[in-house]
């Protein structure tokens, strides 16, 4: 074989490499990271806040995953008076796997939630709640295998 026919094989696999590379490019899966980032853009002032709220509260409050269940423990001191408890499971990678939940908490301020009601994956654990019109708000880790 003469070097124009190796030219032409090296040029001819090159080719075939970048058609593969966009193939392979145009079919992968890209989530946003939410479908209303703009209007939750202009709520980030108010979650600021509710974050500072909470942040005082940092160790009172834990998310757990041990034994099947998922354990939520808002701070106990507010137990009484805690409204509008909500928990959303965001995982990063795959926006199907997000689950929203509304918390009935128990007198302790605390609820259980079964671990196959999420997906396997790694989840930010956003906590929202409200005590005498204060809003608070954390997010916590957590692995559900």
């Amino acid at each position: 074989m003469n070097w124009g026919w190796k030219i032409a094989l090296v040029y001819t696999a090159f080719v075939v490499a970048i058609m593969t590379f966009v193939f392979k490019a145009r079919s992968e899966k890209i989530d946003l990271v939410s479908k209303d980032y703009y209007e939750q853009e202009l709520e980030f002032k108010d979650k600021m806040e509710a974050s500072g709220n909470a942040n005082e509260l940092f160790s009172f409050i834990s998310v757990k995953n041990e034994g099947g269940k998922i354990e939520i423990q808002l701070p106990q001191q507010q137990a009484n008076r805690i409204q509008d408890a909500k928990v959303h499971f965001y995982c990063p990678s795959d926006g199907e796997k997000d689950v929203q939940l509304d918390l009935k908490l128990d007198e302790t301020a605390r609820q259980s939630i079964l671990s196959n009601t999420l997906k396997q994956g790694n989840y930010l654990v956003k906590l929202q709640w409200k005590v005498d019109g204060k809003n608070f708000f954390i997010e916590k880790k957590l692995r559900v295998l």
